[in-house]
């Protein structure tokens, strides 16, 4: 089972490394996403990467295979 988007790696701006990122906070409504990584705590806070993340992350919860109430 993939773990994108709930788990990913991106370059971090502030340790120039490469870290692997969680969804730190996702705000549905404004589209705000702020991703926290795991190595050192360094955040990917609503820039371009983050709102990727948080698009696919709507977008997966859209099609996770739970019944919907009428």
């Amino acid at each position: 089972m993939p773990l994108y988007p709930l788990i990913s790696v991106h370059y971090c701006t502030s340790c120039k490394a490469h870290e692997t990122y969680m969804i730190d906070r996702w705000e549905g409504e404004s589209g705000r996403t702020v991703l926290k990584g795991f190595e050192r705590g360094h955040t990917h806070d609503n820039n371009e990467i983050a709102k990727k993340v948080g698009d696919d992350f709507a977008d997966w919860l859209q099609n996770l295979p739970f019944e919907k109430e009428p």
